[in-house]
């Protein structure tokens, strides 16, 4: 009977300390989830999507391109503040300043690049 109700008391135990450190936070050992960026890239002009634009946030190993639709991701990043840069050939590059990623969270951040003017020398 005793040794029954040791059983039973670690049991409980054992989940009382589960179920607190899978709802604590601010636990040191738990990971926290990495934040992410996305978006499309347009042509200002035309507003059709720039494919191939090279996306880098301020850390080189953060780079992406868009795919046909424009369109591009970057995931797993963590949280600090990071600059966006948009290039592509022949646009101006867009700067996004002071983009802070949060615990979990993702931004869409879309884009229209504008074309840089052509010179003839005619």
């Amino acid at each position: 009977m005793i040794v029954r109700r040791y059983h039973i008391y670690f049991i409980f135990s054992f989940l009382l300390f589960c179920l607190f450190f899978t709802r604590c936070d601010k636990f040191p050992f738990q990971r926290s989830e990495p934040g992410g960026v996305y978006g499309i890239v347009i042509d200002q002009k035309s507003g059709r999507p720039i494919v191939g634009a090279e996306v880098i946030l301020t850390i080189p190993s953060f780079k992406t391109v868009t795919n046909d639709s424009g369109y591009y991701e970057l995931l797993d990043i963590e949280q600090k503040e990071y600059t966006i840069f948009y290039i592509y050939p022949e646009y101006d590059t867009v700067q996004v300043e002071a983009i802070e990623m949060k615990k979990g969270e993702k931004y869409q951040i879309d884009v229209a690049l504008i074309p840089r003017s052509s010179k003839s020398s005619f």
